[in-house]
Formats: C-alpha cells, structure tokens, sequence
C-alpha cells in the first residue's frame, strides 16, 4: 500500500498569518475608546468654561459692591459733616467754641465733645491734676476745664491709663456710629504712645509722672482723620 502524499496549499486560501486577529481588533477598540473621550471632552469644555466665567463674575461683582459700600459710607459723612478746628491758642479755642475735653486733655470742637463720656471717666476716680510732677502743688478741675491750665500739667498713671482707656471708647464709638472724632485720639500715634505706656515697667514714679501738653485739635469724621490710614492698611483701602 503506497503512502499518501502531502503538498502545500497555494493560494490564499489556505494560509495562516503569523499574526493572530485578536490583537488588532483590541487595538481597533482602544482606538474607539479614546476617539468617545476626546468627544466628550469637547463636549464638556464649554460648560466648564462657563462655570468658570460665572465663578469670576460673582467674585467681580462681591468685590466692586464693598468697594461702592464704602466710597457711600465714606462719601454720605463727607457730605453732612463740616470739620472744624480749635486754633492754636487758649483764646483763639475760646472764640471758636471749642471746650476743654478732660478724656484727650485737648480743646476740641463742641462736635467732638462727648460730655456723657468725660462724666464717666470723671466718675471713675476722685482725680487730681498738679502743676509738677511731685505733686506738691494741685489744680482744680475748673481751673483746668477753663484755661486748659499750665503747659504741661501733671496727673497720676492711674488717670494716664484711663485716660487711654477712654479715648479709645470715644474712638470705638465714633467709628461704629459714624460720628466725628478729634484729631488727638484720631491720631494713630496717640494709640500707639498709649498701648506702650500702659506696660508696666519696674521704676520709681512721682507722684504724677504723666505730662499733658496743651494741644488745640481738629474735628472730623473718622474717615478724613489719620486714624483711617491705620484701617487702610489693616483692609487694604486706599484714600480717594
């Protein structure tokens, strides 16, 4: 019995490649996959865009409202208020109406005196004022009140201290209510000469080791004193 014999298929169609289909029709998947996300991405854009387009504009308009909140604040005293000024002498603070404020020891406008606060400050402690730091020779409080007194006159710490403590009460309430404050207290240096002299400091004192210095202030609002630079600086405000 002869053996069968084998030959070689020709043609095409009995061929194998070398290369399995599985691997392109994956790759052919893969290539589907990433043409669905980049559409979709497309897609997304411009809604993100205006998301974030709102976003700016809700920032834009919170911002440009506190500012026209304040140019009005600032702008409506401005508009009501008519700063005036004590001079520069005794009888020049005298001709203008101005009195002898006994919280800042400064004459100020009769629109910057507070005479329900000072009756507070006064009530706090039977004061005294002296003509030398000794305290040898005493002056009344109608001597002071109606001719400011020497220059300087002396008080105890303890008046010194609530003096401080008051004149930032008168400042505080004038900020809050909107009202006018004198050009003394609103004076940033005057707060920041207070905050260092109330620390205590280990020395013999005088009697009345604190020295008041006739001063002849101005009044206005709060806003137009010096006192704003400090708030300024503290909510990055600029003046017009």
């Amino acid at each position: 019995m002869s053996k069968p014999k084998y030959g070689v298929l020709s043609g095409s169609a009995g061929s194998f490649d070398d290369e399995s289909p599985e691997p392109r029709h994956k790759e052919e998947l893969t290539r589907a996959e990433a043409d669905i996300h980049h559409s979709c991405a497309r897609q997304n854009r411009p809604g993100i865009y205006i998301w974030v387009l709102v976003l700016l504009l809700t920032i834009l308009i919170f911002v440009l409202g506190i500012q026209i909140q304040v140019g009005d604040f600032r702008a409506s005293g401005s508009r009501h208020f008519k700063a005036g000024n004590c001079g520069k002498t005794m009888e020049e603070a005298r001709d203008k109406g101005c009195v002898m404020d006994l919280i800042s020891g400064s004459w100020v406008p009769l629109e910057c005196y507070d005479e329900q606060l000072e009756k507070q400050f006064l009530g706090e402690a039977d004061w005294q004022w002296f003509s030398d730091q000794d305290g040898q020779h005493e002056l009344s409080e109608e001597f002071i009140r109606e001719t400011g007194g020497p220059n300087p006159y002396f008080v105890t710490k303890e008046y010194h201290n609530l003096h401080c403590a008051y004149t930032w009460m008168k400042l505080h309430k004038a900020v809050l209510l909107n009202g006018p404050i004198d050009s003394h207290i609103g004076n940033y240096k005057h707060t920041n000469h207070c905050s260092r002299s109330m620390i205590p400091i280990d020395e013999v004192e005088k009697k009345a080791p604190s020295a008041f210095y006739h001063i002849f202030a101005k009044c206005d609002l709060p806003q137009n004193s010096k006192c704003w630079s400090f708030l300024h600086m503290v909510f990055s405000l600029t003046d017009p």
